[in-house]
C-alpha cells in the first residue's frame, strides 16, 4: 500500500525507507513479541548510550586543541587559565570515571571497555596540556633546566701566578 498524491495524475509512492507497517499494528496478539523486542532495544539503547558517554571526550580534543594553540606560548593570565583548565579537568574526569559511568552499572551492560576509551580520551587531552606546558617551557626538557642539580667537579690542581 502506498501513498497517493492529490491531483489528476495520482502516483502511487513506495513507503519511506525503514517503514515497517507491522510495527504499527496494536494486535493483542503482537504484545508479547513486542515486549522482548522492546527488552532487546533498551539494552542496545542503554548499550549505545555507554558508548556515547565512553566517546565523548572525544569531541572536544579539537576545541581544547584550538584553545590552547590560539593562546600563544608567552606567560599571560588567559594562556595560564587556559591551560590550568585543561590539565585539570581530564584528571578530574579520569578519578570520577567510575560515578560516571555509575549509572549504567545495574542495567546489565559492561562498562568496562567503556571506561577505558572514556579514560584513554581523558589521557589524549592531558597529553595536548602536556604539548602546551611544553611549548610554553614550563616542563624541565633540556639540560639547562637541570644544571642546578649537576655537581661542581672540584679542581685537582691550582695554579696560582
Amino acid at each position: 500500500m502506498g501513498f497517493k498524491l492529490l491531483g489528476k495524475r495520482s502516483v502511487a509512492l513506495p513507503p519511506p525507507l525503514g517503514y515497517d507497517k507491522s510495527s504499527t499494528s496494536t494486535s493483542i496478539t503482537d504484545k508479547p513479541e513486542t515486549t522482548v523486542m522492546n527488552e532487546n532495544n533498551i539494552q542496545a539503547q542503554v548499550s549505545r548510550q555507554v558508548t556515547s558517554l565512553a566517546w565523548s571526550p572525544a569531541k572536544s580534543i579539537f576545541t581544547t586543541g584550538l584553545m590552547l594553540y590560539m593562546t600563544g606560548n608567552s606567560i599571560q593570565i588567559f594562556s595560564i587559565y587556559s591551560t590550568g583548565m585543561a590539565l585539570v579537568n581530564p584528571l578530574k574526569a579520569i578519578f570520577n570515571a567510575q560515578n560516571t559511568f555509575k549509572k549504567f552499572d545495574g542495567q546489565g551492560v559492561d562498562t568496562v571497555f567503556p571506561k577505558l576509551i572514556f579514560i584513554g580520551m581523558q589521557i589524549a587531552l592531558l597529553a595536548l596540556a602536556l604539548w602546551k606546558c611544553n611549548s610554553m617551557g614550563l616542563l624541565p626538557m633540556t639540560s639547562a633546566d637541570w644544571i642546578n642539580y649537576i655537581p661542581i667537579r672540584e679542581v685537582a690542581q691550582k695554579s696560582y701566578r
